[in-house]
């Protein structure tokens, strides 16, 4: 058997896989709109479209649909004291300075123990 007989048993060509579409990437195609669906926004000279704050405010805010609250009471208790909590921690940061803030803290570490102090080590 030489070589001339192995040979003819040889696929040539690239691998094919089963399964796998090697037809490329298939993009979608752009739908066209109707010419006379939407009206013409109005233009100034050179063609460009005039800002028309209404539009603008109409695309920004979209229209609100009535939500029903699916919270349970616990749910919305604890919402409200989350709330409360955030207003009373807001309500007390900005009652002290920064240096009224520093001689609440120096006063407190005045009142603890020694036992609290920083030794001292090295030399001085």
């Amino acid at each position: 058997v030489g070589r001339a007989d192995m040979s003819q048993n040889v696929v040539g060509g690239k691998l094919k896989l089963k399964g796998v579409n090697l037809g490329g990437v298939k993009k979608k195609k752009k739908q066209k709109k109707p010419e006379g669906s939407a009206p013409a926004a109005p233009t100034d000279v050179h063609g460009d479209e005039v800002f028309n704050p209404a539009d603008f405010e109409e695309e920004q805010a979209p229209k609100r649909q009535e939500v029903e609250d699916t919270r349970t009471p616990a749910e919305r208790r604890y919402e409200e004291t989350l709330k409360e909590r955030e207003a009373k921690r807001l309500a007390t940061v900005g009652e002290l300075s920064h240096r009224e803030k520093i001689q609440n803290f120096n006063q407190y570490l005045d009142k603890l123990s020694e036992h609290h102090d920083i030794p001292r080590v090295g030399p001085g």
